[in-house]
């Protein structure tokens, strides 16, 4: 994010982030522990004997430390290096139903949760079964969406703002897709 909004700046290019809602509002949200990164998750759930992981495969490196415990893993693609032999992982992509999630968590003993704040529905079954079973559940908090960057949360948003910068705008009104 921080990237595309200096790039955007330097080049004169309108940006806009389209990001589903966070779960910040959820109703369970209270209940959850919420981190700013990825280390004081780890430190956050250093007691959990068998952790699921949930943070996507970049994220695998902060938790090495924890070759030693059965960690339950799941990712939409590989992982880039291979993992500690106690790890279990378990390719594949959302939506999820309670009923698998808990399925999963009381199979593998699941003693702790992490993961990131996604929002939306398609995954947010782990948090809430979890919360009904008493995993504690750590969240890393989004980061702030970057000073003059405009965040929406819908395709229809985002077409909206689309359609006030059509092909009379100025050069820096412009979608990219009319230079």
């Amino acid at each position: 994010s921080a990237h595309a909004a200096t790039a955007a700046r330097l080049t004169s290019t309108p940006l806009l982030r389209l990001a589903r809602p966070g779960w910040r509002e959820h109703g369970l949200a209270g209940r959850w522990h919420w981190v700013d990164d990825l280390p004081a998750a780890r430190a956050a759930a250093e007691r959990a004997e068998r952790p699921f992981l949930t943070t996507g495969r970049q994220s695998l490196p902060a938790f090495a430390a924890w070759g030693d415990r059965a960690v339950v893993v799941r990712l939409v693609d590989p992982p880039e290096q291979p993992l500690p032999p106690r790890w279990r992982v378990i390719q594949s992509r959302g939506p999820y139903g309670h009923d698998d999630e808990r399925r999963l968590m009381l199979g593998h003993r699941v003693d702790a949760l992490l993961t990131k704040d996604s929002g939306g529905a398609y995954t947010v079954a782990k948090v809430e079964v979890a919360t009904e079973l008493g995993i504690p559940v750590v969240i890393v908090a989004r980061p702030p969406v970057e000073p003059g960057v405009r965040a929406v949360a819908t395709v229809d948003a985002v077409l909206s703002w689309l359609s006030c910068r059509g092909p009379n705008s100025s050069p820096s009104e412009r979608p990219v897709s009319q230079r």
